[in-house]
């Protein structure tokens, strides 16, 4: 996020806490109150969410790649294809937060995909491999709950 829009929701909210909330009729006064905290907790989750997503999509393309490079479960030709393209473009990095989350929404998808297989598969490995992915989805959601707001 640029730090610069982060300033701007600062202002904003800080705006609306010390010059607006003091004179709006008491009726909608708890609503500006309730759009005051949202701008604070959107400033918060803006602040954290490109390093976060970052390390998050790190950490299952790499799992994603580990488990086409050493299992018999394998995805289409296409969404090998695209998995492959998926980590040039994380090697590239991106140019924005809009861009990251596109990136991920596409991994998330080869990822279902993977699972999916694993579960559909009769293999003894496949619940290690479903495990590790389950695990690591349940570590970032985990990790979130410090900061992500459920409003």
């Amino acid at each position: 996020m640029n730090p610069h829009g982060l300033a701007s929701l600062d202002l904003v909210q800080r705006f609306l806490a010390s010059q607006v909330l003091s004179i709006v009729p008491n009726e909608i006064r708890s609503d500006l109150r309730a759009a005051i905290k949202i701008l604070n907790e959107a400033s918060v989750e803006l602040n954290v969410l490109y390093p976060t997503l970052l390390e998050e999509s790190r950490e299952l393309l790499r799992l994603s790649i580990e488990l086409q490079a050493t299992t018999e479960i394998k995805l289409s030709h296409i969404e090998q294809e695209k998995l492959s393209a998926l980590d040039n473009a994380f090697k590239n990095g991106f140019a924005s937060l809009t861009d990251l989350l596109r990136f991920r929404d596409e991994l998330n998808r080869l990822v279902t995909s993977q699972m999916a297989l694993l579960q559909a598969a009769d293999h003894p490995n496949n619940r290690a491999w479903l495990e590790r992915f389950y695990g690591l989805l349940g570590t970032h959601a985990s990790a979130r709950l410090g900061w992500q707001s459920v409003f």
